[in-house]
């Protein structure tokens, strides 16, 4: 019976490529949208950094603590420690409580089913947990690339394709 409920279980090659899938995709869609924003008469690099800056420590919390994440004492230090102005933090907290608003956290069941289905995986409650878990995650990892789209100079690409491995 054990060994039966083994493969019920996401390896780690599984979350490996799921995680991968959502920093590539949510990597497109950024890509693709900083461009567009450079090209408006009204750009405003700071701007447009800090609200990147700004999602990435929302995902960061939700990786972190989880659908119901909060931005708590130790996290104000971490954020005001990479540059984040009390009114960023509270934006980071706003952020998080319209999300949950607007029912995009925890995530619409059909994106982690869709994760664990795409390795081939049983969509079971653990799997499905840990998939909207790596989801985060990567949401996280791709916004962590905020160079990559507002850097003051030139950023050359890396010959591996993306930040996690």
């Amino acid at each position: 019976m054990l060994a039966e409920s083994a493969d019920l279980n996401l390896s780690g090659s599984q979350i490996e490529t799921m995680l991968r899938g959502v920093v590539d995709k949510h990597l497109t869609k950024l890509d693709r949208v900083a461009p567009a924003a450079k090209s408006s008469p009204a750009f405003d690099f700071e701007r447009e950094r800090m609200a990147d800056k700004r999602a990435f420590w929302s995902y960061a919390l939700l990786d972190a603590q989880g659908v119901a994440a909060l931005v708590r004492p130790e996290d104000r230090i971490r954020m005001a420690a990479d540059g984040l102005s009390e009114f960023d933090i509270e934006a980071v907290q706003h952020h998080l409580m319209t999300l949950r608003f607007q029912d995009i956290v925890p995530t619409n069941q059909h994106v982690p089913r869709r994760m664990v289905d795409a390795v081939g995986a049983r969509p079971t409650a653990m799997n499905i947990d840990v998939a909207q878990g790596t989801y985060f995650r990567g949401m996280k990892l791709a916004l962590a690339e905020v160079d990559r789209r507002y850097a003051r100079t030139c950023v050359e690409l890396p010959a591996s394709p993306r930040p996690y491995g």
